[in-house]
């Protein structure tokens, strides 16, 4: 049987044990009714290893690092849609990706927190990446301006920090963007909003962004 990101969430495997410490707090959350559901309609799981779980076509043309990493870490994951947005609102490691980390921890210099104010007047965080001055110089720096995926549901200020934490190594500032998320603005276009303000808070004259008198280009 090969799982595809379209396969029955009702077929996945029972007692899946957990990959690492910080998932399998997560999965400890997950409500008894979520499981029931799932055992209740499983049929004979599949096995979990390669030859199952990728097609034969393609498996010959992956790296065996990746391989591994998908079967035992990938595949064993639950699927977002099974998981109550509760549930991954009060346990957001049970959706972060693997490399998700906190950059604001103290183990990374020159990262900080700003608040810059929507158009509805509301507040949200942006997290400032700054190079290394000693490898780049003062400036004046490139500047990329990052918005998470998780389809404006999901996702948050770790998931892509390992990325931003590399792009900054080209000696450019990044800044990540924490957009409000849906249901609870209660629109759509609140994202959206909240990006034009991001922009605007990195472009516009102001003294709060610590790069305005740095900023050279837009990427």
């Amino acid at each position: 049987m090969t799982l595809t990101k379209d396969s029955d969430p009702a077929n996945l495997p029972v007692g899946v044990e957990p990959i690492h410490s910080t998932l399998d707090s997560a999965i400890a959350a997950w409500s008894s009714a979520e499981w029931a559901h799932t055992q209740s309609h499983s049929s004979a799981p599949p096995p979990w290893d390669a030859e199952h779980l990728i097609e034969d076509h393609i498996l010959p043309h992956l790296d065996p690092v990746f391989v591994d990493f998908f079967v035992n870490v990938i595949a064993k994951r639950p699927p977002a849609h099974t998981i109550p947005l509760e549930e991954a609102r009060k346990n957001p490691e049970i959706l972060r990706p693997q490399i998700a980390l906190d950059s604001l921890s103290g183990e990374y210099e020159r990262v900080q927190d700003h608040e810059v104010v929507s158009k509805d007047g509301e507040k949200f965080t942006v997290r400032v990446y700054h190079p290394d001055p000693a490898k780049f110089g003062e400036g004046p720096y490139g500047l990329h301006l990052n918005f998470h995926g998780g389809g404006f549901v999901i996702g948050d200020l770790h998931c892509e920090a390992q990325l931003c934490l590399s792009m900054r190594e080209a000696g450019v500032v990044v800044v990540d963007v924490d957009y409000r998320l849906c249901p609870e603005v209660g629109e759509v276009g609140k994202c959206f909003e909240d990006a034009w303000a991001a922009l605007n808070w990195v472009c516009l004259p102001s003294p709060s962004p610590p790069f305005h008198r740095t900023l050279h280009v837009l990427i």
